[in-house]
């Protein structure tokens, strides 16, 4: 399953748009979760690389090397805990980056065999996907429309915080 450029520069593109929302964050406002209660961008960025046991690159290596296994991760769990608390903004925003670009060079160095292989996420039942989707499907869904619905979600925060920002400003002013 070849990736046409095209493909690989708008994943190149949507980590550029990851790296510029980041940099609207103080690392103390990269905690703040949105009055809605919506996820703070860190909260985002750690589900985004997955589960803290098994990052979304390691379950994609798994289906590779095994037989329908069953990935870890919950939607809505943010997998922030462990070394996920220490983390700057920048630090996460690397550490995915670097996922996103490994997972765009596999996903262009399959072969049919193995974009046909399948892993099982449960929580994916009664979706279009099913509960068994392809490798090549569940790579391509994670690095397009996960990681632009998740990207949609920070610039709405990142729009939030500076606006509850000038409003502070105004006040002490």
């Amino acid at each position: 399953m070849a990736v046409q450029a095209n493909d690989r520069a708008e994943v190149a593109a949507r980590i550029a748009r990851l790296e510029d929302i980041a940099g609207g964050f103080s690392e103390a406002a990269a905690w703040v979760r949105g009055a809605d209660g919506a996820w703070s961008l860190m909260e985002i960025l750690s589900h985004l690389l997955g589960d803290p046991e098994e990052t979304r690159l390691a379950g994609i290596h798994r289906g590779l090397a095994e037989t329908t296994p069953t990935l870890l991760g919950e939607p809505g769990e943010t997998g922030l805990s462990g070394r996920r608390l220490a983390m700057g903004r920048w630090e996460a925003v690397n550490e995915l980056a670097a996922m996103v670009r490994t997972m765009d060079e596999l996903q262009a160095s399959l072969d049919t065999d193995q974009a046909e292989r399948t892993v099982r996420i449960p929580w994916l039942a009664g979706s279009p996907l099913g509960e068994t989707p392809s490798v090549g499907v569940w790579l391509d869904v994670l690095l397009s429309t996960h990681l632009d619905d998740h990207i949609a979600q920070m610039e709405a925060l990142r729009t939030e915080v500076k606006s509850r920002d000038q409003q502070i400003a105004r006040a002490r002013a």
